[in-house]
């Protein structure tokens, strides 16, 4: 996962929450300028965007840690038929699959 930002915090005079209160402060997506989330104050924007950050980061090492732990079961599963020459290339399939190292 790259450490680009995809979100900014930007400022849109008179702009207006779905509520219809002033919230000028907004996280914009930086490819699209799709508009996020908007808030009353720049404090406010930039806190919710280093939980948005978080959340990804976070999402981002449990997918991986699922793939970790589902490539482990797999090779214990086909470890035991005891044939090698049948269970290598399938457990280097779902590591191949799963994009993980031994």
């Amino acid at each position: 996962m790259t450490n680009t930002l995809l979100e900014t915090v930007v400022f849109r005079k008179g702009h207006k929450n779905s509520k219809g209160e002033l919230a000028e402060w907004v996280i914009v997506q930086h490819n699209t300028g799709k508009l996020l989330s908007s808030h009353k104050s720049k404090s406010a924007a930039e806190k919710h965007l280093q939980q948005m950050e978080y959340y990804k980061h976070a999402k981002a090492e449990s997918v991986t840690n699922y793939r970790k732990d589902f490539v482990a079961f797999v090779e214990g599963v086909f470890e035991r038929l005891d044939r090698p020459e049948v269970s290598k290339p399938i457990i280097d399939g779902f590591r191949a699959l799963c994009d993980v190292n031994p």
